[in-house]
């Protein structure tokens, strides 16, 4: 009696053990179920709020392409920006962006042209007013330097194309990359942020788009009254339409601003795109090119950052 009791506990011993390993495995193949549908569904959701994000770039081309179109003049367009995407809801994204115009920041690559030395000297006091002299000498060598590597002099890393802008030998991709300049520490490379930009040419100031701080960076450093007296008429005019119309005005020509470093319209513009679904956000910057002729207008994406959380 005791042997059967002994075989049947057995039995029952390892039919428990099945069940317990089937159990395992039934919770494992679960968990990697749930798993593998979770990360389809981040997957899809990925392609879904990107592509949503794109639309913005292509608003954003289309309302360049517009402007351009409208404009008198053949070979520019006087923009308005900031302009803004307004929030929508996309099949469950919310979406809503910004164009910009990266020409009224000013270009860390430009340094690689003496003439904007003054300018940017000029922008450091502005958005650091406690920055040294030295300190911000400092920041100048070291960008022209890096702009500078390996060329001979200034002449060399500096050639006109066909129209007549400057390309340069070793530009700035970033503006995060002045963190290797010394000088720059991570508090003063925020405050300059908003201001600064690194396109892949010598691009001149627009001053029917420049921010107060970027304005009173021209000339000799204008004071906040002059900066303002632009901002109104530029406001009043509905943008200038030339730089001779601009050094007319009898308030500006007394300014010692150099024509050449500025421009009333842009080739570079910044879209940015902010995304959300569930707890996906997504911000997409999308750097835009346009160029004007007589015969053709041609805007290209050049460049696209994201960032994702």
């Amino acid at each position: 009696m005791s042997y059967r009791n002994s075989q049947s506990g057995s039995a029952i011993i390892t039919a428990l053990f099945i069940m317990a390993l089937v159990t395992i495995m039934a919770v494992a193949m679960t968990t990697r179920l749930q798993i593998d549908i979770h990360r389809t569904q981040l997957l899809l959701n990925f392609n879904k709020i990107y592509f949503t994000a794109s639309g913005v770039k292509y608003w954003a081309i289309g309302s360049l392409l517009q402007n351009a179109r409208q404009s008198s003049n053949d070979t520019a367009a006087i923009d308005h920006l900031p302009e803004y995407f307004p929030t929508i809801n996309d099949n469950g994204v919310l979406l809503n962006g910004k164009l910009s115009d990266l020409q009224a920041r000013f270009n860390i690559n430009n340094m690689a042209d003496p003439s904007y030395a003054k300018n940017f000297m000029h922008l450091l006091k502005y958005v650091a007013p406690t920055i040294t002299a030295l300190t911000a000498l400092q920041i100048i060598n070291g960008i022209e330097q890096h702009l500078l590597r390996n060329q001979s002099d200034l002449n060399s890393s500096v050639v006109a194309d066909n129209d007549t802008s400057k390309k340069l030998a070793n530009p700035f991709a970033s503006i995060s990359e002045l963190r290797l300049i010394p000088g720059v520490s991570a508090s003063l490379l925020q405050q300059l942020s908003p201001y600064i930009t690194a396109l892949p040419e010598v691009t001149p100031i627009n001053i029917n788009t420049a921010p107060l701080a970027i304005l009173r960076s021209l000339g000799d450093g204008l004071t906040e009254a002059q900066a303002n007296t632009i901002i109104n008429a530029r406001q009043t005019k509905n943008g200038f339409k030339s730089i001779e119309e601009f050094t007319a005005d009898p308030a500006f020509s007394n300014l010692n601003i150099p024509n050449q470093l500025i421009t009333v319209t842009s080739n570079y513009f910044l879209a940015q795109a902010n995304a959300i679904i569930s707890q996906h956000k997504l911000i997409l910057f999308t750097v835009i090119k346009r160029h004007i002729t007589k015969k053709s207008i041609i805007i290209t994406a050049i460049s696209e950052t994201r960032n994702d959380t």
